[in-house]
């Protein structure tokens, strides 16, 4: 996975710089290919190593000259380049966390509860460092302050 984008990175700065990068469009042509035009992706970037120094390149400035420019279009497999790295995650543990904990809880709980009750504690299981750090003496008080058959019956906390 990282090695992936660390390919589509390392070929965006080193084209930048006018270095040498056939490894590079290599490997990103093996797994980007359905995505990304090589050969239009090529004179592009020939392109934009005209506009760099070598020690001038980086990320940020080859994303910020391409933002500049009045029409994207006119280097739209560079921009496709540049989407790949700055959108996609490293890892996918995250989404993979989510569908594991879904599964868990529609396991456990799955005849007892409605589904818009199962989209909330699959929220609060997926964000539990978020979690964490809220207080739930607030909630509670918020809660029950809703109405007097509430503070009748829990008080205060």
């Amino acid at each position: 996975g990282l090695q992936k984008y660390q390919n589509l990175e390392q070929l965006l700065l080193k084209a930048a710089a006018g270095t040498a990068c056939k490894d590079e469009k290599e490997r990103v042509a093996e797994v980007w290919s359905d995505d990304i035009n090589m050969s239009l992706l090529e004179s592009q970037l020939s392109i934009l190593a005209s506009h760099f120094t070598a020690k001038e390149v980086s990320l940020l400035s080859v994303v910020e000259y391409v933002r500049a420019l009045p029409n994207e279009h006119f280097l739209s497999e560079v921009v496709a380049l540049i989407r790949l790295i700055l959108v996609a995650p490293a890892t996918n543990a995250t989404s993979e966390r989510s569908f594991s904990t879904l599964r868990r809880l529609k396991t456990y709980l799955r005849s007892t509860m409605t589904q818009e009750r199962l989209n909330h504690c699959a929220i609060l299981t997926t964000m539990k460092e978020e979690c964490d750090g809220l207080d739930l003496k607030d909630i509670a008080n918020d809660f029950v302050s809703c109405s007097q058959h509430r503070i009748d019956l829990f008080g205060k906390f």
